[in-house]
């Protein structure tokens, strides 16, 4: 199945709450965005993600490599490590 995700509401929560609130008590309240891990999303979530937090210029929050199974599951999808897998489809950047 494919994921509309310029319409999933879980992103569009998340703009909400970035519009709502990120700036807010002089500039005080930071919204991140949010991403568990690569193993519990697909590759056009990440790279839809990756962008929007940049255009945004917040940050991201994600679990990386916290187990072996993890880290080698990641390599035997993406021929790489979590964070290699992050690095190249954009996800670290700062």
């Amino acid at each position: 199945p494919s994921l509309d995700v310029k319409n999933d509401s879980r992103i569009l929560e998340s703009l909400e709450i970035f519009d709502r609130w990120h700036g807010k008590a002089d500039g005080r309240i930071k919204v991140d965005m949010s991403l568990h891990a690569e193993y519990t999303n697909v590759d056009a979530c990440c790279l839809y993600l990756g962008e929007l937090t940049k255009k945004l210029g917040t940050c991201m929050q994600v679990h990386i490599s916290e187990t072996a199974k993890e880290h080698e599951e990641c390599i035997e999808r993406h021929g790489m490590t979590p964070i290699r897998y992050f690095a190249e489809i954009s996800i670290l950047f700062r």
